[in-house]
This record gives structure tokens, C-alpha cells and sequence, in this order.
């Protein structure tokens, strides 16, 4: 790939970072470095105040894509349950 290229990819690269914080932080980046806030509330609120309508509004989102998650099995060892019935007993 050729300096020209790359340059270019990497400017794409930091474009992405940047607008990626803005998205996550609520803030913007001048281009000297310094951050703006974008986004200040009156009030703050509690995190169990939001409703997710609220939240889906402030995020920019309609839906959330669920999880795909399949938890993977542990087989105890026989160290673990005598651990446990000491514990039981106590």
C-alpha cells in the first residue's frame, strides 16, 4: 500500500474513533483537541429514572439487537462440592 493510501485509511481510521466517542461521550473534539460538550442536561438523572423509550430517544435508536448467548456448562469438581457443604454446615 503506498504512504498516500495509507494516510488516507488512517484519516478514515480517526474520523471513525472521533465520531465513535462523540456518539458514546455526549462530546465533540475541535480539531485543535479540545472537547465541547454538546449535550448538557438541567437536571441529572438517575439511571433507573430512564425509561426505555427515553433512552432509545436520547441514544438515536429504535430497537436493540438481542443477544445471541448460550451460557456454557462447568462441571464442578469434587474439591468444590465438599467446599460447599463445609460452607452449608457453618
Amino acid at each position: 500500500m503506498s504512504t498516500a493510501k495509507l494516510c488516507l485509511v488512517l484519516n478514515d481510521y480517526q474520523r471513525l474513533i472521533e465520531s465513535l466517542f462523540s456518539f458514546v461521550t455526549g462530546l465533540n473534539l475541535n480539531p485543535n483537541g479540545s472537547k465541547i460538550m454538546t449535550h448538557k442536561s438541567k437536571t441529572k438523572r438517575q439511571f433507573s429514572k430512564f425509561s426505555q423509550r427515553d433512552a432509545f430517544k436520547l441514544l438515536g435508536i429504535t430497537r436493540l439487537q438481542p443477544w445471541d448467548f448460550t451460557p456454557m456448562s462447568v462441571v464442578t469438581t469434587d474439591f468444590f462440592q465438599e467446599r460447599l457443604v463445609i460452607q452449608n454446615e457453618n
